[in-house]
């Protein structure tokens, strides 16, 4: 079970990715509290969260289109690196003054299309550092620390640092947290990297690339 483990590369890619969903666990408990805290209603969290949720949605195509095109170690640590800034910046805004709700959502889609990104990066990278006949081994940790981060401890972690220290802190958490993803992940250096794709046709070709995604996804029947 730990061989991938013996993988330099695994080792700070699972480091990333544990970091990630334990700041995605915490997440979800301090944005609405934070919100809340801030003095909205009921209304105003669910707005907020809906944005996160649209903002990893409609990342995922383009995502899927950087990742064609740049090296995924670099996407997976700016993908963590934006939104540990923006939330750190959000929680020195909070000191300073009341946060609009418009900025707690657009933070909320930041978050959100960063998440979207990170996701597909991490799971096409790993077949690149991790051997073929220890794959399942590393889809198994990983699947593992979703499990208990994501699922367990990052909400648990959320809700205690929300009852000692309050919203505001449980947020900066969270932002250290990515900060330390982005980290890690710029330790991973694969051994091999997919020959980059000719970028002569710009942003059209990204865009052409997205296309091709929806029309795939309403041709497709799914049930």
């Amino acid at each position: 079970m730990t061989s991938p483990l013996r993988n330099r590369d695994f080792r700070y890619l699972w480091l990333a990715l544990s970091s990630s969903l334990l700041a995605a666990g915490v997440w979800v408990i301090a944005l609405p509290l934070f919100t809340l805290h801030l003095g909205y209603g009921p209304a105003t969290v669910g707005i907020v969260v809906g944005c996160g949720l649209i903002g990893t949605l409609a990342s995922l195509l383009f995502g899927g289109a950087l990742l064609d095109r740049h090296p995924k170690r670099t996407i997976l640590a700016w993908s963590a690196f934006i939104p540990g800034t923006v939330l750190l910046a959000i929680c020195l805004w909070a000191e300073a003054a009341t946060i609009p709700w418009y900025a707690l959502a657009a933070t909320a889609a930041i978050v959100g299309a960063c998440d979207g990104v990170y996701g597909p990066a991490n799971e096409s990278l790993l077949p690149e550092i991790v051997e073929k006949e220890h794959l399942h081994v590393g889809n198994s940790l990983q699947a593992l620390v979703e499990s208990l981060l994501l699922k367990a401890f990052g909400p648990a972690i959320g809700g205690a640092t929300i009852a000692l220290a309050g919203p505001a802190p449980a947020l900066a958490v969270v932002g250290v947290l990515f900060l330390v993803t982005a980290a890690f992940s710029r330790q991973i250096v694969p051994a091999y990297e997919p020959p980059a794709p000719d970028r002569s046709a710009g942003w059209a070709s990204v865009f052409q690339d997205i296309g091709d995604g929806f029309r795939y996804v309403a041709q497709t029947k799914w049930i």
